[in-house]
């Protein structure tokens, strides 16, 4: 195969892999805006360089107007390579944090070289002194192609030298790719003089480009592990902030109250006793509850339900009165969820009302599901008005059933009638399977 084929073969490649990847930047998810049109454009300039590097070497000049077009054409075609350069350096001087004074030398001394060298090769148009057309109609290069060639090697240089300083402030894995860039760029260049008949430029272009893929896949996929670590440590603060709201329930005027009602127990060791274990098993509980999304067997639930009822019986003594209905046990619930409901038809309703009365537990199944009653014959409140400001636990209950268990949670209410909370546990949600 003659060299000037092989060239054209590379030529295609690269040229198909800059269109690749230009799409690529278009649909990419984890790319910035920015990001995406500085990437567009170089693939695009580099598609540029490919096509008609190419064309070049397949082109014979014929004439004087063929030999002004082809020196302009492979001006621009080294130009192009020039300013694609110059972008790297304007885009790692670019940089988050980057001193300004510092960012603004960089970015001069890049658009200095580069445009010098397009002077230059705009003059070679009219005066070859850089490169020129021979006796067989093929470009070749002039004696001062060398000093072109310097020119590159300083733009080359203050971009490596940039990265070196700026490293710090680079991506990690860009510090990496964008010398690899340079190096590629500038022995592409290099070769490209040596031998003229093939575009070594897009040779190294296409490892560029493969380079650059993968440096693009793995900031995204370091940026998405770090967006979801950071997910996972915010759903945590979140679970520990409302693992601290359930123990907050612990109200210290209840405290205080079932302290004090203890403290004012007749000469009775064995009841003084029993009341102690129940503030302890109490305590135990609420305060031990390590997450909202706990799942505790109902039993459980219900014996500290009862030790906060006996503490409250000391206070209240006749005035409370609790009624037991559990003919099902076998199931799980959010921890602290039907409590909750039991200390508030207390504290809400029974008593605030003169006389006191009585407050109901009751479970069954029921097609199935699993029904939990919590009733009261309270002072009652008004939904509407009351559940979103002061009923926060009620709130925090219904979405702990529902999310854990698939469940519903009603409340009905009526002022002087009282208060009927009622949980829901389908079949399938008694699992503990946490539901979305």
């Amino acid at each position: 195969m003659e060299l000037k084929y092989f060239d054209l073969v590379i030529s295609c490649i690269s040229a198909a892999l800059a269109i690749g990847c230009a799409v690529w930047c278009c649909v990419a998810r984890s790319l910035t805006r920015r990001e995406r049109i500085d990437n567009i454009v170089i693939f695009s300039l580099f598609f540029f360089v490919s096509v008609f590097g190419g064309v070049l070497r397949f082109y014979t000049v014929q004439s004087v107007e063929d030999r002004t077009f082809v020196l302009a054409l492979q001006s621009i075609v080294i130009a192009t390579k020039t300013w694609l350069i110059a972008m790297l350096v304007f885009w790692i001087a670019d940089v988050p944090n980057a001193n300004a004074r510092v960012r603004l030398i960089w970015q001069a001394i890049a658009l200095a070289l580069a445009g010098v060298i397009s002077v230059l090769l705009f003059a070679n148009c009219f005066t070859p002194y850089l490169f020129g057309v021979d006796d067989g109609g093929k470009i070749v290069i002039a004696d001062g192609f060398f000093a072109l060639a310097a020119l590159y090697a300083l733009l080359w240089i203050a971009g490596i030298v940039l990265v070196f300083v700026e490293r710090k402030k680079i991506h990690k894995y860009s510090v990496l790719a964008t010398l690899v860039l340079f190096v590629f760029f500038a022995a592409g260049t290099a070769l490209d003089v040596l031998f003229p008949q093939v575009t070594f430029f897009a040779v190294f272009g296409i490892l560029s480009i493969v380079v650059e893929i993968t440096v693009e896949c793995a900031k995204r996929d370091e940026r998405l592990a770090h967006e979801r670590e950071e997910s996972e440590r915010l759903r945590n603060d979140v679970m520990r902030a409302k693992a601290q709201i359930l123990q907050s329930q612990v109200s210290p005027h209840f405290i205080y109250n079932a302290l004090t009602a203890i403290q004012a127990l007749p000469n009775n060791p064995a009841e003084t006793k029993k009341a102690i274990g129940d503030f302890a098993k109490y305590l135990r509980q609420t305060l031990t509850t390590n997450s909202e999304n706990e799942l505790i067997p109902f039993e459980k639930e219900l014996e500290n339900m009862q030790a906060y009822f006996r503490l409250e019986k000391i206070r209240f003594g006749n005035k409370l009165n609790i009624v037991y209905d559990v003919t099902e046990k076998d199931f799980e619930v959010p921890a602290m969820s039907v409590q909750i409901l039991a200390e508030n038809a207390v504290k809400h309703g029974v008593s605030v009302k003169r006389e006191g009365g009585t407050v109901s537990i009751s479970t069954k199944r029921q097609d199935g599901d699993v029904v939990i009653t919590v009733k009261d014959d309270g002072v009652g409140f008004d939904p509407v008005k009351t559940l979103d400001s002061t009923h926060v636990g009620i709130n925090n209950v219904t979405n702990r059933i529902r999310s854990l268990l698939n469940g519903t949670v009603t409340i009905e209410s009526e002022i002087g009638r009282g208060t009927t909370a009622t949980v829901t546990i389908p079949e399938s949600g008694r699992s503990g399977e946490k539901f979305d």
